[in-house]
């Protein structure tokens, strides 16, 4: 693909979690494919983060109930 279709691509995408890239400026303002992949890695990391977040809000929820 082309820089201009990845960032149609890209600024279409919704993720497993129903939530679009959130860096949609620095999208539009790529001007390689290597800066387009590293605006992706960004929010693959953001979606790894907030899994943890996820996982550690869950077992508390569960201590709560269970753990009392």
């Amino acid at each position: 693909m082309n820089i201009s279709q990845i960032k149609h691509e890209l600024l279409e995408w919704i993720d497993f979690y129903v939530q679009d890239i959130a860096d949609i400026e620095a999208i539009k303002k790529a001007k390689t494919k290597k800066q387009l992949k590293a605006i992706l890695k960004k929010h693959k990391n953001f979606l790894c983060a907030q899994n943890i977040v996820t996982m550690i809000h869950i077992d508390k929820f569960e201590k709560e109930l269970f753990d009392k």
